[in-house]
C-alpha cells in the first residue's frame, strides 16, 4: 500500500472483533509513531500498550464512548511526556503527527483504528487509572 493510498483508505473504526493484535503488528505501530516528526527529534510522547479487560473498562468509563472502548481488546494510550517538552504548540503538533503515523500503520497492517480526542476531557480520571 503506498502513502496516498493509506492516507486515503484510512478510516476511523469504531466497532472491533475478537482477534487479538500480535506483539509483531504493536510493534511496528509504536515504531511508526516514533518515527513522526518532533521539534529537535525530542520525540515528546509515551505510549502505554493495554490489554487488560478490567483497565480497557476503567479507562471506558472516562468517555461517552465508552462502548467503542469496551470493545476493544487492545488500546494504546498516547501521553505527552513533559519531560520531554521544549515548546507545547510544537509538542502538541508532534504528538498528533505521531498518532496520525500509527493510525496510517494501523490502516496498513489492514486492522481497525479510531482516535478518541473526546477522553481528554476526562484527563484527570485517566490519569489515575492503574495502566496494568
Amino acid at each position: 500500500m503506498d502513502v496516498i493510498d493509506a492516507i486515503l483508505g484510512r478510516r476511523s473504526v469504531r466497532k472491533f472483533g475478537d482477534a487479538e493484535v500480535e506483539d509483531e503488528k504493536v510493534d511496528i505501530v509504536l515504531d511508526a509513531g516514533r518515527w513522526a516528526p518532533s521539534g529537535m527529534n525530542n520525540q515528546p510522547w509515551q505510549f502505554i500498550v493495554v490489554r487488560d479487560r478490567k483497565t480497557i473498562d476503567n479507562i471506558a468509563q472516562c468517555t461517552i464512548y465508552d462502548d467503542i472502548v469496551e470493545s476493544a481488546n487492545l488500546l494504546i494510550a498516547v501521553f505527552l511526556d513533559k519531560d520531554e517538552m521544549y515548546d507545547r504548540t510544537e509538542d502538541v503538533m508532534a504528538i498528533g503527527a505521531c498518532t496520525q503515523n500509527m493510525l496510517l500503520a494501523v490502516h496498513s497492517l489492514r486492522l481497525g483504528a479510531v482516535w478518541l480526542g473526546e477522553i481528554l476531557k476526562e484527563k484527570e480520571k485517566v490519569n489515575r487509572i492503574h495502566f496494568v
